[in-house]
């Protein structure tokens, strides 16, 4: 994926724009990047999509933080934050299970459909594999 810009208005919590010009975002690999702040990818949490609005939880010490954006790209940036939020649990998984000595065990495939990695760890092999729900 190359890097995904684009243009939104953070929300306040009764869904008003919370300034008036818009501020430039961008998405990449490792981190979503709101008007200079960067979030890492791995942080976020979960997503929510309505028409321009996209709500993103963030985990950070303590209580998960919510982010409400109102972005034309809404939908783009939910689909591509859940295909890389996907490598990066998948990565994740293969490392404690090489920590553990199991490394052998770890099996991934990336779906041709929506490019989401999946963990095929501990399921068993068979010639096809479906994605039971979106990955965020």
């Amino acid at each position: 994926m190359s890097s995904l810009n684009f243009t939104f208005r953070f929300l306040d919590e009764n869904g008003q724009p919370a300034g008036f010009l818009a501020s430039k975002g961008y998405l990449s690999e490792e981190q979503l990047v709101l008007d200079g702040d960067a979030i890492p990818v791995a942080a976020i949490i979960g997503g929510d999509v309505q028409g321009q609005f996209l709500v993103l939880s963030i985990a950070t010490e303590g209580e998960p933080t919510a982010v409400i954006l109102q972005t034309s790209k809404a939908n783009r940036l939910k689909s591509e934050l859940g295909v890389l939020r996907s490598a990066v649990w998948v990565d994740n998984h293969q490392q404690e299970l090489a920590a553990r000595g199991e490394a052998h065990r770890f099996r991934k495939l990336s779906c041709p459909s929506c490019r989401a990695t999946l963990d095929l760890t501990d399921l068993e092999v068979t010639p096809q594999v479906m994605i039971p729900s979106p990955p965020i």
